[in-house]
């Protein structure tokens, strides 16, 4: 599949500080889900976040350790995959135009209230689901559903 492509050389700093990156989010994530299981939604939040990481790298050789490395080095790197770090100017067919802006803000906005109402108005089914929820719930309703299911225990007893 790869015989008649170019080799892309990149820098090893950078990408040795990505790959520490890697293993700081793999090794915490090995002890709490092999070693002491315990479901929670912050694991899965990390996993979805390995997981874009190495879609970002896999799918558009785009390196986001690369990029935070740019960040924390005071000196300009040089050789990132894809040429993240060399600094371009954008032709005129790149740039955002207003309309486009006020398009992903919209889109954006409707995205999040949408998951928002999914996560509070529609019946939770997944154990990830009814955790959210809670999460998503202010005090006065989370005392308020503590006390029903409170009550119904006493009934049903």
């Amino acid at each position: 599949f790869v015989q008649n492509q170019r080799p892309e050389y990149v820098g090893a700093i950078q990408k040795r500080f990505a790959w520490g990156l890697g293993l700081l989010l793999a090794l915490p994530m090995f002890y709490l889900l092999v070693i002491n299981f315990q479901p929670n939604p912050i694991k899965v939040l990390v996993c979805i976040l390995c997981l874009i990481l190495l879609f970002l790298e896999s799918a558009f050789s785009i390196c986001l350790g690369c990029k935070f490395f740019e960040i924390f080095k005071k000196d300009p790197v040089k050789y990132c995959p894809g040429g993240v770090c060399e600094i371009r100017v954008k032709e005129p067919v790149q740039q955002f135009d207003i309309a486009q802006k006020i398009i992903a803000i919209t889109v954006s906005l409707a995205l999040i209230v949408g998951i928002y109402s999914y996560f509070t108005k529609v019946e939770s089914k997944t154990f990830l689901a009814k955790k959210v929820k809670v999460m998503m719930m202010s005090d006065e309703e989370r005392e308020a559903m503590e006390e029903a299911e409170m009550d119904k225990a006493f009934d049903e007893f």
